[in-house]
Protein backbone atom coordinates (compact mmCIF):
# COMPACT_ATOMS: atom_id res chain seq x y z
CA UNK A 1 0.00 0.00 0.00
CA UNK A 2 1.36 3.54 -0.60
CA UNK A 3 1.46 6.30 1.39
CA UNK A 4 1.89 10.18 0.57
CA UNK A 5 2.12 12.74 2.71
CA UNK A 6 2.81 16.46 1.58
CA UNK A 7 2.26 19.80 4.05
CA UNK A 8 2.89 23.20 4.28
CA UNK A 9 3.18 26.50 6.63
CA UNK A 10 0.86 28.48 6.47
CA UNK A 11 1.29 32.46 7.64
CA UNK A 12 -2.61 32.37 8.71
CA UNK A 13 -4.69 31.21 11.59
CA UNK A 14 -5.89 27.76 11.75
CA UNK A 15 -9.44 28.68 12.24
CA UNK A 16 -9.28 31.20 9.39
CA UNK A 17 -7.10 28.52 7.11
CA UNK A 18 -9.87 26.15 7.84
CA UNK A 19 -12.58 28.48 7.02
CA UNK A 20 -10.89 29.53 3.57
CA UNK A 21 -10.14 26.11 2.70
CA UNK A 22 -11.54 23.49 4.75
CA UNK A 23 -14.70 23.65 2.69
CA UNK A 24 -15.33 20.28 0.85
CA UNK A 25 -16.41 22.08 -2.16
CA UNK A 26 -13.84 24.85 -2.38
CA UNK A 27 -10.87 23.12 -3.57
CA UNK A 28 -10.84 24.03 -7.22
CA UNK A 29 -10.95 27.75 -5.82
CA UNK A 30 -7.22 27.31 -4.61
CA UNK A 31 -5.95 23.80 -5.90
CA UNK A 32 -4.14 25.58 -9.26
CA UNK A 33 -4.47 21.75 -11.26
CA UNK A 34 -8.29 22.13 -10.87
CA UNK A 35 -10.88 23.86 -13.33
CA UNK A 36 -13.97 23.34 -11.38
CA UNK A 37 -15.75 21.33 -8.72
CA UNK A 38 -19.46 20.23 -8.70
CA UNK A 39 -19.98 19.11 -4.95
CA UNK A 40 -24.00 17.84 -4.23
CA UNK A 41 -23.19 18.87 -0.41
CA UNK A 42 -20.76 19.31 2.62
CA UNK A 43 -21.62 16.48 4.90
CA UNK A 44 -20.51 12.72 5.28
CA UNK A 45 -21.65 11.05 2.10
CA UNK A 46 -21.48 14.34 -0.26
CA UNK A 47 -20.06 13.57 -3.23
CA UNK A 48 -17.33 15.77 -5.67
CA UNK A 49 -16.37 15.89 -9.21
CA UNK A 50 -13.31 17.41 -9.84
CA UNK A 51 -12.60 18.45 -13.46
CA UNK A 52 -8.80 18.89 -13.89
CA UNK A 53 -7.40 21.76 -16.69
CA UNK A 54 -6.02 18.93 -18.20
CA UNK A 55 -9.51 17.00 -19.15
CA UNK A 56 -9.38 14.52 -16.62
CA UNK A 57 -12.17 13.93 -13.92
CA UNK A 58 -12.59 12.06 -11.09
CA UNK A 59 -15.09 11.53 -8.50
CA UNK A 60 -14.42 11.51 -4.74
CA UNK A 61 -17.52 10.40 -1.83
CA UNK A 62 -16.52 12.49 1.78
CA UNK A 63 -16.33 10.10 4.08
CA UNK A 64 -16.24 12.33 7.71
CA UNK A 65 -15.82 15.53 8.35
CA UNK A 66 -14.66 17.44 11.92
CA UNK A 67 -15.03 20.84 12.21
CA UNK A 68 -13.08 20.52 15.93
CA UNK A 69 -10.41 19.13 14.49
CA UNK A 70 -10.24 21.04 11.10
CA UNK A 71 -10.28 17.55 8.51
CA UNK A 72 -12.01 15.91 6.38
CA UNK A 73 -11.33 12.10 5.15
CA UNK A 74 -12.42 11.56 1.57
CA UNK A 75 -12.70 7.89 -1.30
CA UNK A 76 -11.85 7.96 -4.40
CA UNK A 77 -15.24 6.79 -6.20
CA UNK A 78 -14.04 6.79 -9.48
CA UNK A 79 -10.52 8.08 -11.19
CA UNK A 80 -8.26 7.71 -14.52
CA UNK A 81 -5.78 7.22 -11.62
CA UNK A 82 -4.20 4.24 -11.30
CA UNK A 83 -5.21 3.22 -7.82
CA UNK A 84 -7.54 2.01 -5.68
CA UNK A 85 -8.86 1.67 -2.10
CA UNK A 86 -8.00 5.32 -2.41
CA UNK A 87 -8.94 7.07 1.04
CA UNK A 88 -7.27 10.90 1.44
CA UNK A 89 -7.72 12.91 4.69
CA UNK A 90 -7.34 17.13 4.46
CA UNK A 91 -6.76 18.44 7.24
CA UNK A 92 -5.68 22.14 9.26
CA UNK A 93 -3.33 22.55 12.39
CA UNK A 94 -2.63 24.97 14.32
CA UNK A 95 1.07 25.84 14.99
CA UNK A 96 0.58 29.28 16.85
CA UNK A 97 -1.97 31.82 17.16
CA UNK A 98 -0.54 33.13 13.41
CA UNK A 99 0.32 30.09 11.86
CA UNK A 100 -1.13 26.35 10.83
CA UNK A 101 0.10 23.60 8.90
CA UNK A 102 -2.14 21.81 6.10
CA UNK A 103 -1.45 18.93 5.72
CA UNK A 104 -3.07 16.39 2.55
CA UNK A 105 -2.32 12.65 2.86
CA UNK A 106 -3.32 9.49 1.49
CA UNK A 107 -3.26 5.50 1.57
CA UNK A 108 -3.97 3.24 -1.47
CA UNK A 109 -2.91 0.41 -3.79
CA UNK A 110 -1.67 0.85 -6.94
CA UNK A 111 -2.51 -0.39 -10.16
CA UNK A 112 -0.61 -0.79 -13.09
CA UNK A 113 3.18 0.32 -13.37
CA UNK A 114 4.87 0.53 -9.99
CA UNK A 115 5.10 3.94 -8.78
CA UNK A 116 2.75 5.78 -10.92
CA UNK A 117 -0.20 6.51 -8.62
CA UNK A 118 2.06 7.44 -6.03
CA UNK A 119 3.78 9.69 -8.46
CA UNK A 120 1.06 11.09 -10.06
CA UNK A 121 -0.98 12.13 -6.16
CA UNK A 122 1.90 13.54 -4.91
CA UNK A 123 2.17 16.24 -7.46
CA UNK A 124 -1.02 16.71 -7.19
CA UNK A 125 -1.24 17.43 -3.23
CA UNK A 126 2.30 19.13 -3.38
CA UNK A 127 1.07 21.80 -6.16
CA UNK A 128 -2.34 22.01 -3.24
CA UNK A 129 -0.52 22.39 -0.18
CA UNK A 130 2.11 25.03 -2.11
CA UNK A 131 -0.91 26.97 -3.26
CA UNK A 132 -1.85 27.22 -0.07
CA UNK A 133 0.93 28.30 1.38
CA UNK A 134 1.37 31.50 -1.47
CA UNK A 135 -1.93 32.18 -0.62
CA UNK A 136 -0.99 33.24 2.67
CA UNK A 137 2.34 35.35 2.45
CA UNK A 138 4.44 36.61 5.27
CA UNK A 139 3.64 39.30 6.83
CA UNK A 140 6.96 40.59 6.82
CA UNK A 141 7.21 40.84 10.86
Amino acid sequence: MAQIEESAELNRNADDAWRAFGAWEAVADWHPMLERVEADGNQPGARRRAYTKDGQEQVERLVSRDEASRSYRYAMVETGLPVENYMAEFRIDAVDADHSKVTWTARFDEIGRKGEGAEAVRGFFEAGVKALASSCPSSGI
